[in-house]
């Protein structure tokens, strides 16, 4: 091409980048991409992240945050990918304290998407403190909050079991100018009934009926299986009780939860009947007119359910 005298152009040299950076030689990509910028050729943003992913896939972060650097200072607005590159080659080394310089250098083109983009992409890889901590800086910084941060952020601390700083979060979102909306409250009502917490799960449920948003067909849902999974069949049944006075209309979710509720808590069959009737402390107390009542209306509201069969065998179930 050169023997031609014909002079590469900045999509020759990009070209040439990613197959050295694919090759394991990140020094020639360098050299190439200085090469670029003698030659009057002015980087685009493809470039860039070519040029940047060389260095990360050698593992040379000082090189990446340099590159970055570079990129700001000449007014090239990084994107997604650029951050991807970094977060992972950051991660990978163990040295995800050092995206704080890689913040700090770009904060000029930092947008709350940007930031929400962060801290999910730093959740999903596993780094929930890091990216908690960096959503701490963030609220601190910005005026108003960015929803789609704070909701990756309420799934990284409910994923991680830390449902206190969770409900701590949803409490506070609304100084932000974001009303918290009933998909945040299931999400921390969901990781709440997940662990059995449930002093605080119904304590949050109870704020959520009072201070709003109106719980929808997945809240009740939520709220029914997890007083199930906790033995509370009283509450259960109140809750499907309000389910059914409200606007929202019982699911087959709705009906599941409550049969498989009431059926955990059915005397095993194979005990002796003696011990059924002298109800022995050891097995869970059953609601057994509860339960066929309940099931007689899952059974007439759903006459055409594939599982009806299965439906009618728990009705018969002893007790």
């Amino acid at each position: 091409m050169e023997r031609k005298h014909c002079e590469p152009d900045e999509y020759t040299y990009t070209i040439m980048i990613r197959m050295t950076g694919k090759m394991g030689r990140p020094d020639e990509s360098l050299t190439l991409f200085d090469q670029m910028r003698t030659k009057d050729c002015t980087p685009n943003l493809f470039a860039y992240n070519t040029m940047i992913q060389a260095p990360a896939n050698g593992r040379m972060v000082a090189k990446v945050i340099l590159l970055i650097s570079k990129m700001v200072e000449r007014e090239c607005r990084p994107n997604e990918f650029t951050y991807s590159i970094i977060l992972n080659v950051l991660a990978a080394e163990g040295q995800l304290a050092k995206l704080d310089e890689v913040v700090e250098v770009s904060k000029k083109y930092m947008t709350k998407s940007i930031n929400a983009y962060l801290v999910r992409t730093l959740s999903k890889l596993g780094h929930a403190s890091e990216a908690h901590r960096l959503f701490c800086n963030m609220w601190s910084l910005d005026g108003r909050g960015d929803r789609d941060a704070y909701m990756s952020m309420l799934e990284s601390l409910c994923n991680t079991g830390k449902t206190i700083e969770a409900m701590d979060l949803l409490s506070k979102i609304h100084e932000k100018g974001i009303g918290p909306d009933t998909m945040m409250y299931n999400t921390v009502l969901s990781a709440l009934g997940r662990l059995k917490q449930i002093s605080h799960f119904h304590d949050l449920y109870e704020k959520m009926k009072r201070d709003g948003p109106s719980p929808d067909i997945f809240t009740y849902n939520i709220v029914i299986a997890s007083f199930g999974r906790a033995g509370n069949i009283d509450e259960a049944v109140k809750v499907f009780e309000e389910l059914e006075n409200d606007n929202c209309k019982p699911d087959i979710i709705s009906y599941n939860s409550l049969i498989n509720c009431l059926r955990k808590n059915v005397p095993n069959p194979t005990c002796p009947k003696s011990q059924i009737a002298n109800k022995d402390p050891q097995i869970p107390n059953c609601k057994p007119d509860a339960l066929k009542s309940i099931i007689s209306i899952a059974i007439s509201d759903l006459s055409n359910w594939k599982r009806r069969p299965e439906i009618v065998d728990i009705w018969k179930l002893p007790g």
